[in-house]
């Protein structure tokens, strides 16, 4: 990320990361892989700011929350 330790990112340097994270090749090759999604799914609980920014979109707090549910989306939308 940017900006100084301790700061959080704006909400549009998040959203251009996230989008640059989701149109790598190794997203792709992140999202086929249920043990992956899983991974990914823990990281994000775990990150309070990825939670947050998570939790801050319709249905994906749900989603956070059941292991299923996130893998069979997160296949969805890759």
């Amino acid at each position: 990320g940017g900006g100084k330790p301790g700061e959080m990112p704006d909400m549009k340097e998040s959203m251009t990361m996230l989008k640059q994270l989701t149109d790598s090749p190794m997203f792709s090759e992140y999202m086929s892989a249920p043990t992956k999604l899983e991974e990914a799914r823990q990281m994000i609980l775990s990150t309070p700011m990825m939670k947050s920014m998570m939790s801050s979109m319709p249905g994906m707090t749900e989603l956070l929350d059941d292991k299923d549910a996130w893998v069979q989306a997160m296949t969805a939308a890759a």
